[in-house]
């Protein structure tokens, strides 16, 4: 079984396990190939199997970088990589050697996911102090420090769970597509809602931001990433730069370390 070393250069598939997707990068030492797939814990390793070569239409990955924030995936993950590669993968952990240093009450606790993004964030913009923004199931705030320390940051329900919440929690309402109204004051219900949950996340969202930079000796540099990214960021002028594929970026960083 091929085992390769961090410094190769070789084609990379770099799984990143969310609650909600699983987003999957093939990385061709130039641009990354990218799918998402809904997280199913019940799926096999052969089922996976499948999928990958399915998805990478006859390339092959000759290393595999793993994070993942749903345990019972990621002994499936390893299994698929070796039954079907021949790879065995680097699964991350807050033990995996980093380029930052983890300085929080409870490190193995941290999503792994919150870490990778920092790594990306740390190589690809050279800023300090930084914070990254991911919106996903949950929305988490993290903050790397001017010594490249990892401080802590805030997590609250991501935009679409909040949705999801709001419509089974009241009958008489229903879900509704998340774009931005044409006005704060919406004239029907679906408006109504829009402008609340949009414009409602945008005002958390830059309050989080304004009390964590209030916190920070400098003004630090602030990346968005995640799947609602789009919709969000470009309203809030705290925010320097949107980077959808940060994660995986932070896993290839992770592996070639």
């Amino acid at each position: 079984m091929a085992i390769c070393h961090r410094d190769c250069r070789m084609p990379l598939l770099a799984i990143d396990v969310g609650n909600t997707q699983l987003h999957i990068g093939y990385w061709d030492a130039e641009q990354w190939a990218t799918w998402r797939v809904h997280t199913e814990p019940a799926r096999t390793a052969d089922e996976y199997g499948v999928l990958f070569q399915h998805w990478l239409a006859g390339r092959t990955p000759q290393q595999i970088v793993i994070g993942s924030v749903v345990p019972r995936i990621t002994e499936t993950l390893r299994m698929s990589s070796q039954l079907y590669f021949d790879v065995e993968p680097l699964v991350v952990t807050s033990q995996t050697p980093m380029p930052i240093t983890i300085d929080v009450d409870a490190p193995d606790k941290v999503g792994i996911d919150r870490l990778i993004n920092l790594v990306g964030a740390h190589h690809q913009y050279q800023q300090r102090p930084l914070v990254v923004v991911d919106f996903g199931t949950a929305t988490t705030f993290d903050v790397l420090s001017v010594n490249h320390v990892f401080i802590g940051g805030a997590i609250t329900a991501g935009l679409k769970t909040t949705v999801e919440a709001l419509a089974g929690g009241a009958a008489n309402l229903f879900n509704i597509d998340l774009v931005v109204p044409p006005q704060p004051i919406g004239r029907n219900t679906t408006h109504a809602l829009q402008s609340g949950l949009v414009w409602g996340y945008v005002g958390l969202v830059e309050g989080l931001l304004t009390r964590i930079t209030q916190e920070l000796e400098e003004m630090p540099y602030i990346v968005a990433t995640g799947g609602l990214a789009p919709l969000v960021a470009g309203h809030i002028p705290l925010i320097g730069s949107t980077a959808p594929l940060l994660t995986l970026d932070g896993l290839r960083y992770l592996q070639l370390a």
